[in-house]
């Protein structure tokens, strides 16, 4: 095999690399959207609902903790079925007062 053979596929592969590098960075940023929820943002914002954490347990089901109106609702999300594991009231982030 000629070098620039290997020189053509040495940059093939570190051109894939890059891909899957950029594709890391970009998909977290778009995974709300995917789901048409929008992450919380700071500052004025008239929308009620949030996806606040998204986990993949396995290929079938995702944990979401979603938040509505100063509830946080824990939500196990499968193939065919959904279910709530727990509704709370929002944590303040704010320590207690002294």
């Amino acid at each position: 095999m000629p070098a620039s053979a290997y020189i053509e596929s040495l940059f093939a592969l570190i051109f894939i690399i890059g891909l899957i590098l950029l594709l890391g960075k970009v998909l977290p940023m778009l995974a709300p959207r995917l789901y048409g929820l929008p992450m919380k943002k700071t500052g004025k914002n008239d929308r009620r609902l949030y996806l606040t954490e998204s986990i993949q347990l396995d290929p079938k089901r995702r944990l979401v903790l979603m938040e509505h109106d100063n509830q946080e609702h824990l939500i196990l999300l499968g193939m065919n079925d959904e279910k709530v594991i727990s509704s709370t009231p929002k944590k303040s982030k704010k320590g207690p007062k002294k």
